[in-house]
């Protein structure tokens, strides 16, 4: 199904599986700097672990699953970790953060 307009466009195309989150990035955002996706846990972009203290959860990234791809935790409690811990109530320095590590600059 295709949705379009003068200044937008949104495609549903059904699939037998997910496809792997490094083929839709190549198939749909060649053109962009910096992707923001949610989800894909098994994959090996790059993460950001969003951990709240209130929700009681173990980090997902670091414990029984040690993943390689994990860059930072965003969070709303000190937490040690071999990774940078961004303070989750802190929008621009999370935004800073991606734009430095992927980017090379922030604003």
């Amino acid at each position: 199904m295709l949705i379009t307009s003068a200044e937008k466009l949104a495609l549903v195309k059904m699939h037998a599986g997910s496809p792997p989150v490094e083929d839709l990035l190549a198939a749909y955002f060649t053109d962009k700097d910096i992707v923001l996706v949610e989800g894909f846990r098994k994959s090996g972009i790059p993460k950001i672990e969003v951990h709240r203290k209130a929700a009681g959860e173990p980090l997902l990234c670091r414990g029984k699953h040690d993943d390689p791809a994990l860059i930072a935790i965003a969070s709303d409690e000190p937490i040690d970790a071999d990774v940078p811990v961004l303070d989750l109530n802190s929008p621009k320095d999370i935004a800073d953060f991606i734009e430095t590590r992927i980017l090379g600059t922030a604003r």
